[in-house]
């Protein structure tokens, strides 16, 4: 039988708030932008349930890509850390005691081997489930009386609220629309997206080619069905093309060409450049577009103590210190936008060298269209005490590092003063992504 009870931060905070926790946890959806914010409207057994799609007539119509891309940038932002989490279990254990976002930096595959072989087999459950139906998915921190009889806690609810309400799908927002906006989308346009499991740039481009194609390569069958699984949801004819190779795309000549972090180090460098020639030989028309999150650029947790302890700078700066020196030693990490234009001017001048005639000045022009420009990030994120404990554990490459820099009583207080600040805090965490617009 369902569980119809409304979620507690939805019930009036007005009474039983301390035995019960009534309206713990509730956002004010008209403090966010547009008067919306993600959480958790509906009782435990509903979530995640997709009720209505507006249709493509009259009123429905206006509203029905705000929707879709509302839905949509929810379920990348789960399929983003899901497809992340994976890539980490099936490479290696020692990612997940990572600081974040380092921990991510070598968890995708590199296009090299995505787009033109096969999809890699993943056994590992939809984490969206059938039809979205039962993600089991909660919201709310504070679970006392009431909370913990109808609103069961756990690492899924956890996961959700850091990633909802603190405004990770505001982030691939900005990532999705300065990605396509470097491209010339019409609706006749032809685009493909390689390593298109988070269905981020697959959607929207969907919508906006209405007359032409958008297709996704996968890196695993698991990612591919559950992406066809969402498209059951749209009863529409025309979906986007998944596959698991580029062999399926044979009379396609495609326009554009889409890429999400498909670099994870340096080594990853030199294969993303041949996978770049392959596809442009296949399909010379095309023009490449890449979205790349630079890890030697993400969120230092010093920079996050120095706000909240202005006053603690002798202890801060020994740990600022210390994360620099991580972030630019390893070979994960210490590369960045400059990097990948050199990357890039590389593989497009040799390109257009193999190719031109006698026209130098033409090569020239065409090597000149390939583009790189930095762009910071933001998203509220919350961080608690498993996230502290996680990331300094001696078993973690960076607990490892820091620990070899400071006392073992500057770590004990580095957890102290992380943990506490943190408390009802709502951090601005700030990424920094290269975007790159490749034409030879």
């Amino acid at each position: 039988q369902e569980d119809v009870e409304v979620p507690n931060h939805l019930k009036d905070a007005s009474r039983d708030t301390e035995g019960f926790g009534h309206g713990a946890g509730y956002l004010y959806p008209h403090a966010y932008r547009d008067h919306w914010v993600a959480q958790q409207y509906l009782p435990d057994a509903l979530t995640g349930r997709v009720f209505y799609t507006p249709t493509d007539q009259g009123y429905e119509a206006t509203i029905r890509d705000d929707v879709l891309s509302r839905r949509e940038l929810q379920i990348a932002s789960i399929l983003e850390e899901w497809n992340q989490n994976a890539a980490q279990r099936s490479a290696t254990a020692k990612s997940c005691a990572e600081p974040p976002d380092a921990d991510k930096a070598g968890a995708t595959n590199s296009g090299a081997t995505g787009a033109t072989g096969g999809g890699q087999k993943n056994q590992i459950v939809n984490p969206i489930d059938k039809m979205w139906h039962a993600s089991r998915i909660h919201h709310g921190d504070e679970k006392t009386g009431e909370n913990l009889t109808f609103s069961p806690g756990g690492e899924k609810r956890n996961e959700w609220q850091r990633r909802l309400d603190v405004g990770r799908a505001e982030a691939l927002l900005d990532i999705r629309n300065t990605a396509i906006s470097l491209a010339s989308i019409k609706r006749h346009t032809r685009s493909l997206v390689v390593g298109a499991d988070d269905g981020l740039f697959l959607w929207e481009l969907w919508r906006r080619e209405a007359e032409g194609f958008t297709g996704g390569i996968c890196r695993s069958e698991k990612g591919k069905q559950i992406l066809e699984q969402y498209a059951n949801t749209l009863d529409m004819i025309d979906r986007p093309k998944l596959a698991l190779s580029l062999d399926e795309f044979e009379d396609i000549d495609f326009d554009y060409i889409f890429f999400k972090d498909e670099l994870n180090s340096k080594n990853s460098f030199e294969p993303f450049a041949e996978c770049l020639k392959e596809l442009k030989q296949r399909f010379p028309s095309a023009k490449f577009v890449l979205s790349q999150k630079i890890p030697s650029k993400t969120q230092h947790l010093a920079a996050l103590l120095r706000q909240a302890y202005p006053q603690k700078n002798e202890l801060i700066d020994k740990i600022e210190k210390a994360e620099t020196e991580f972030f630019t030693s390893q070979e994960e990490f210490n590369w960045d936008e400059s990097d990948i234009a050199s990357l890039l001017k590389t593989a497009t001048q040799n390109e257009a060298g193999d190719d031109k005639t006698n026209n130098d000045e033409s090569a020239h022009d065409e090597t000149q269209n390939t583009a790189t420009h930095e762009k910071i990030i933001s998203e509220k994120r919350r961080i608690n005490a498993d996230d502290v404990q996680r990331w300094l554990s001696p078993s973690s490459r960076y607990g490892a590092f820091l620990a070899e820099r400071l006392s073992e009583t500057e770590i004990e207080e580095f957890a102290h003063l992380l943990t506490e600040s943190s408390k009802n805090r709502t951090w601005n965490w700030e990424s920094v992504y290269c975007f790159a617009f490749i034409s030879f």
